[in-house]
């Protein structure tokens, strides 16, 4: 990011209002995350963080209720809702909606598709990494969390663990560090 030397600085102060402004409302056009958070932030109030959510959670939920069957398929509809989470915690900050979202996109491959982790060969390794490489992500997130909020997801989290270690994609889970279970 480039920074403003002093004497930029001094002059943009001293500018007139009207000109701040408009300039400041074509620099803000420019950058859409900026406008979502002060979105959030100025107009919402910040009072929308769990409506936000539960857009984003109905997102995930259409994810497994496709007829999608390929794991290639199942992954790349995965890594759109995991950027959908990213943004959602860029603008409103919400700790606990990401280990809540990322829990529940993590958790439905393993509970609504199973046969995609039953066996090794037929398992896609791409999407095992992924998963893998998302808990453990996952659990340093459910780590940083107040204590009382993590008996929210304790149980969750451990079947979550367990489907991993004992899945095709238990390989990659030892290979990134996922712990076998998560104490609360």
């Amino acid at each position: 990011m480039a920074t403003l030397n002093p004497e930029l600085k001094s002059a943009i102060s001293e500018m007139p209002l009207k000109e701040k402004e408009k300039l400041l409302f074509r620099l803000v056009a420019k950058d859409k995350l900026l406008i979502d958070q002060l979105q959030f932030k100025l107009v919402e109030e910040g009072l929308s963080t769990e409506s936000r959510r539960q857009l984003v959670q109905d997102s995930l939920d259409a994810i497994y209720h496709q007829k999608i069957n390929s794991a290639k398929a199942i992954l790349e509809e995965i890594k759109a809702a995991s950027a959908a989470i990213s943004w959602h915690v860029k603008v409103t900050k919400d700790k606990y909606g990401e280990v809540d979202l990322l829990l529940n996109l993590l958790f439905d491959p393993f509970d609504m598709k199973p046969h995609l982790f039953s066996d090794w060969r037929t398992s896609d390794d791409r999407l095992s990494q992924f998963l893998a490489k998302k808990g453990k992500f996952l659990c340093n997130k459910y780590e940083a969390l107040n204590d009382e909020f993590k008996l929210d997801f304790a149980n969750k989290l451990n079947k979550f663990v367990n489907h991993l270690h004992t899945s095709a994609a238990g390989f990659f889970a030892r290979e990134y560090g996922v712990p076998k279970e998560i104490e609360f």
